[in-house]
């Protein structure tokens, strides 16, 4: 099941989903995806001797059963994709992982864990890249207030803080941020 907060989920291309009855995709808001994007939410289970599901529905008439018992290595729970990601091309989601708000994913990157809010993540696995983080502390402590949370947001809000998008966070400190915010 894909549910998103809003139709704000951008895509410049195709994205594989890949989800199960009792795992999610959940995107939160003003997310960008890069094409051929893959999430997965589900994981074959290789406890037991076939590890192609349709051999089981083929030959048995039943589903594969990491399936049926509904095993931990089957299902690793939903996917969770905070607010204002970016996704480069090609990324690969695994199951379980969390991504928090901001976070950028770079192209090819294959994520096996959370990712913290406003990281910049890439590589097979994973991992942080560069200064690790888009902003300093003080300023994603902002951003994750309910003052600087601007995924929270209405539109008309949005519209009125133009100023605020246009604005470089990494080079203007917290308190000239909060001088351009309009209620």
């Amino acid at each position: 099941m894909f549910a998103s907060q809003t139709t704000r989920v951008l895509s410049s291309g195709a994205i594989y989903i890949s989800t199960t009855t009792n795992c999610k995709l959940v995107f939160g808001k003003y997310n960008a995806i890069g094409p051929r994007c893959t999430f997965i939410t589900a994981n074959h289970d290789v406890d037991y001797p076939g590890l192609q599901y349709t051999m089981y529905h083929r030959l048995f008439g039943d589903v594969h059963p990491g399936i049926k018992y509904n095993t931990k290595k089957h299902n690793k729970g939903s996917v969770v994709v905070g607010s204002g990601c970016w996704f480069g091309e090609n990324v690969f989601v695994c199951p379980g992982v969390k991504i928090g708000d901001g976070a950028v994913l770079a192209a090819h990157a294959v994520i096996t864990k959370d990712v913290e809010s406003y990281s910049i993540v890439g590589g097979n696995p994973a991992g942080p890249i560069g200064q690790k983080k888009r902003y300093s502390d003080e300023m994603i402590s902002f951003l994750e207030s309910e003052e600087g949370c601007w995924f929270q947001w209405d539109e008309d809000k949005i519209k009125r803080n133009r100023q605020f998008f246009y604005t470089n966070l990494a080079e203007t400190s917290v308190d000239e941020v909060k001088e351009i915010i309009v209620d």
